[in-house]
């Protein structure tokens, strides 16, 4: 049997880390804690927290005080993507945030200002995924190329509601949908081979995937509105884990691994699994009510 034994403290409670509704977790290079909420962004020393939140008149403040995600690029800049005002580029030595807004009449701007995800390639370039569409950004002259679906086009976007990012090894990217299944991008191209895991196991709930983490000997973990899914793409075989307590699957809505290589399974409504690949069963994380 797996053991989980988890005590829990409260962190930062009056120094200043007030957030309620947190969304994401993000400790960067310097070992600083960033937390997004519904609250706005906070950096978290151990001792205090700075809190990042609009300022009227200052172009220079973050954009949104509702946060859906947290990314550290390669230089160190810090990108929040939030849920009605853009994305947001953080400057560690400046201190300023750099806003990147949707406009109606400029199509280089970002598709849409509902961003849930960003992934940055080794050449630099940045993905970034929004509730209507996959963008590319040029930092060079900080504009954004769109890739949508197209009924009539079976090499564009399976679905525009893009969810979760992922870049393989051989700078491939993977994007998540929420109701087209996944998309990988075709080498050196615009273009993109959709994997529909419905069209495998007849679940459309299985399209709706929010999560994407690589799996050992080849393949995803992917997590769905209906469970966790182990997919590989070049032979299109798709296994179900059964994570739930009887033929109900619980959404998953995010993933990570742990230092001793077993997957953490964050769940909708049963809190966060523990599932150990090696003898394909799960536990929840914290044994404790």
């Amino acid at each position: 049997m797996l053991k989980a034994e988890v005590i829990y403290q409260p962190l930062g409670q009056g120094r200043g880390l007030e957030a309620e509704v947190v969304s994401s977790l993000l400790v960067d290079r310097e070992g600083f804690l960033w937390v997004g909420s519904r609250e706005g962004v906070f950096r978290y020393d151990g001792y205090s927290a700075i809190h990042y939140k609009p300022e009227i008149n200052n172009e220079n403040s973050i954009s949104d005080s509702d946060i859906r995600n947290i990314y550290e690029d390669k230089q160190g800049n810090i990108w929040i993507s939030t849920n009605t005002a853009g994305l947001n580029r953080f400057d560690p030595k400046t201190k300023k945030f750099t806003r990147f807004r949707h406009s109606a009449t400029n199509k280089n701007t970002i598709s849409n200002d509902s961003v849930y995800d960003i992934a940055q390639t080794s050449g630099g370039s940045y993905w970034v995924g929004t509730d209507i569409g996959l963008n590319r950004l040029n930092t060079l002259d900080n504009t954004f190329k769109h890739y949508y679906f197209d009924k009539q086009d079976p090499t564009t976007l399976s679905n525009d509601y893009v969810y979760n990012l992922y870049i393989d090894d051989n700078d491939t990217l993977w994007a998540t949908t929420v109701g087209g299944g996944i998309n990988q991008q075709i080498e050196n191209t615009d273009k993109f081979i959709r994997h529909r895991i419905s069209d495998i196991t007849g679940d459309s709930f299985h399209d709706e995937v929010f999560a994407i983490k690589k799996a050992e000997g080849g393949g995803f973990w992917l997590g769905t509105r209906r469970g966790l899914i182990k997919y590989k793409p070049e032979t299109r075989e798709v296994t179900i884990v059964n994570i739930g307590d009887d033929e109900t699957q619980p959404g998953v809505v995010t993933l990570a691994k742990t230092d001793n290589n077993k997957l953490l399974v964050g769940t909708m409504d049963r809190g966060v699994l523990v599932y150990d690949k090696k003898h394909n069963r799960y536990l929840p994380f914290n044994s404790s009510p």
